[in-house]
């Protein structure tokens, strides 16, 4: 099910769900946002949303597992969202394995809650 589409300054794209899993496709339009080692001509998995009881929390959990907020990347999403509660599409993105970001929200996402 279509659940919401983008057209921002940062992506443009759509929102699916099934019931259990949210799937975002999206086209990045700001190379920040995209990240610099995808680019805004990327096309594959770019990164893996978890929805998380506490953020504070699974940000202390990543940072023990070497995995850091991608500053950059959050700075360039937040301010286009409205912040990270209020847009409810980000919260923050984290470097993951196999160069595949992880993102975690403690609101969840377009189509989640």
């Amino acid at each position: 099910e279509e659940v919401s589409k983008l057209d921002g300054e940062n992506a443009e794209g759509f929102y699916l769900r099934d019931g259990d899993l949210n799937l975002a496709r999206l086209n990045f339009k700001n190379p920040v946002a995209a990240g610099d080692e995808f680019g805004t001509d990327y096309s594959g998995i770019h990164h893996i949303g978890f929805e998380v009881e506490d953020t504070a929390e699974t940000d202390s959990k990543l940072r023990s597992l070497e995995s850091y907020p991608r500053e950059e990347i959050n700075q360039a999403l937040h301010p286009a969202m409205g912040g990270a509660r209020e847009g409810r599409n980000v919260e923050l993105k984290y470097n993951g394995p196999d160069g595949v970001m992880i993102d975690i929200s403690q609101g969840g996402w377009v189509g989640t809650g």
